[in-house]
């Protein structure tokens, strides 16, 4: 037999538009929900919350576990998120993360408090409405403190130190969410390291055999850098954190290092084709034997940094690195 508060059709209404709420929509390309979606969504949880406490005001907070307590202590915890906000406008990620790991925890206590209610008592189906209200609205700012992080990163990655990076990734772990903080840190370095590249080729000029050389040995040695930082904040930032017992493992960290250095070789046989190096059957052979040894020359201590560092691409680069004369 339906219970009294699942006859009332206000809440079940409620419980509808609590669902909705809750229902995520198609993401956005970058990954986060469309911003009117938000918008809406925390309008609903707004309204959702006001209607829930002006059916259960009462003054009688004199005990603990009495239901009008939990309603002032539920509404003190939402009251608190408005603060997670202000932190956030002011850059403040410690103290936003922080007091999001308070909310939690004193929502906990309340839902401790609640568990042994009567789930006949409609306040007790009140207070658990609200309490998934109040999880959706934590939801809300766990999002927007993510994509805080994220704007940091895509857009700051450069001047951003080490520690500041660590800090960044500890912030990711404390809401369960490594892998995605992880996988937005090594998306940052890309596109740093594809803005610095294009800043490379927009200063390079001409078109003979030393320039092509300069050239990419830049490149070789901007490419080599990135990946050295990546190496740097890998081993400081990222591999504390799993040494604590995350699932996560190393390959992301591999298979980006591998991909960027990769594609390095891939423009290396570009831009050298035809000039310094010629293809046939596959096998690449030194067209114009000194330049060639003057782009390997400078190529080579570059992988030995990285082999100094523990990561070992010679084999991306044998191809071009030991070839023939033509």
């Amino acid at each position: 037999m339906p219970s009294a508060a699942e006859d009332n059709p206000d809440k079940r209404q409620l419980r509808d538009s609590l669902r909705s709420a809750a229902a995520s929509p198609v993401p956005e390309e970058n990954g986060s929900r469309p911003a009117s979606h938000r918008q809406s969504q925390e309008l609903l949880l707004k309204d959702l919350s006001a209607r829930v406490h002006s059916r259960n005001r009462s003054h009688d907070v004199r005990t603990e576990h009495s239901a009008a307590r939990m309603f002032a202590d539920l509404r003190a915890t939402e009251d608190k998120l408005d603060e997670v906000d202000v932190h956030l406008a002011h850059n403040e990620y410690v103290s936003a993360v922080g007091l999001v790991r308070h909310i939690e925890a004193k929502l906990a206590g309340v839902v401790e408090r609640i568990a042994p209610s009567s789930t006949d008592d409609p306040a007790t189906d009140e207070l658990r409405l609200l309490v998934d209200v109040v999880r959706l609205k934590i939801d809300g700012r766990k999002m927007k403190v993510q994509q805080a992080l994220s704007f940091q990163l895509h857009h700051g990655i450069a001047a951003l130190s080490t520690d500041e990076i660590a800090s960044i990734v500890e912030f990711y772990e404390a809401f369960g969410r490594l892998d995605d903080g992880v996988s937005t840190l090594w998306d940052a370095m890309s596109a740093h390291l594809a803005n610095t590249v294009g800043r490379l080729i927009g200063s390079a000029h001409g078109s003979t055999r030393v320039d092509i050389v300069n050239y990419l040995a830049n490149l070789t040695i901007v490419y080599v850098s990135i990946v050295r930082r990546v190496v740097e904040i890998y081993k400081k930032c990222v591999e504390p954190v799993l040494a604590r017992g995350s699932t996560m493992d190393s390959s992301g960290f591999v298979t980006w290092c591998v991909g960027e250095m990769s594609q390095l070789v891939d423009t290396l046989k570009t831009h050298a084709s035809g000039t310094l190096l010629v293809e046939t059957g596959g096998i690449w052979r030194a067209k114009d034997s000194k330049y060639y040894t003057e782009l390997v020359r400078m190529v080579q201590p570059q992988l030995a940094l990285l082999r100094s560092d523990g990561l070992n691409v010679d084999y991306l680069f044998s191809d071009i690195m030991e070839c023939q004369p033509a």
